[in-house]
């Protein structure tokens, strides 16, 4: 099912959450996002359907409310696993959208996979692989973030500087309006460890950003050698705030 609650501003904890008025039973996860229009409003809505059993679609709504009733199209819809959309608005009459994509379901890795519409939503351009970025794990949840001045691609890819594990990277875009156009990996955040030897961490992931630059993202963490079946792994949100961001100084 998809979740849904709200707050009165930044600093303010969320209140209860509930079911939204798209709540599905689910296979995989609905992964919504909205740029928000108004208090009450979205622009643009996104999120992810079973399509059947084995697949799903990213279905797309404009000028919708916050919590939305079903009124979706989908702008994918393949034979394929679609999920992590992420959309943003780049002017009046352009959105791209980024997500990943699992080829199959025998455990191969997620690519990146974008689309770009120039008529505000109505039609979008034919999926492209991004070519310069390598993720060599699942669900990397590619994540868009305008610093002001640039554009910058965060996501969750397997270490390679030692540990392994999932983390989070950011690459910063190297030619304008070319969204397969991403420098060098820079390593944002992965896993350390745990004081006094009560687990691991196993994986840093789920990366989002505020309109500040804070960083959203989840923890895995466990006892892998633990003898209890039912207290092994533990999976939790976490919030970096950005120096100077008005969350830096929030109860959190």
């Amino acid at each position: 099912d998809i979740l849904w609650a709200s707050r009165t501003n930044a600093n303010a904890p969320f209140f209860q959450w509930e079911k939204s008025k798209l709540a599905t039973p689910m296979t995989y996860e609905g992964a919504p996002q909205c740029i928000r229009k108004g208090s009450d409003s979205a622009d643009v809505f996104v999120f992810v359907r079973n399509n059947g059993t084995t697949q799903t679609d990213i279905m797309f709504m404009r000028d919708t409310h916050k919590n939305p009733s079903d009124a979706a199209v989908p702008i994918l819809q393949t034979n394929d696993f679609e999920d992590n959309p992420h959309v943003e608005r780049i002017n009046t009459n352009t959105l791209v959208l980024f997500f990943d994509r699992d080829g199959d379901a025998s455990n191969k890795p997620s690519d990146i996979f974008y689309s770009v519409s120039t008529d505000n939503g109505n039609s979008w351009q034919p999926v492209a692989k991004v070519q310069s970025v390598s993720t060599q794990y699942h669900d990397v949840q590619p994540h868009l973030y305008n610093d002001g001045s640039n554009w910058w691609m965060y996501y969750a890819s397997a270490d390679t500087l030692g540990s392994g594990k999932l983390s989070i990277f950011k690459a910063k875009q190297q030619t304008t309006n070319n969204w397969d156009s991403w420098g060098a990996r820079q390593l944002v955040i992965g896993p350390g460890g745990i004081t006094g030897g009560y687990g691991d961490m196993i994986a840093v992931g789920e990366p989002t950003l505020t309109q500040w630059g804070d960083l959203s993202f989840v923890v895995i963490y466990g006892n892998l050698s633990s003898g209890d079946t039912t207290d092994v792994l533990d999976c939790d949100p976490w919030l970096l705030s950005k120096k100077g961001s008005p969350l830096s100084i929030a109860n959190i």
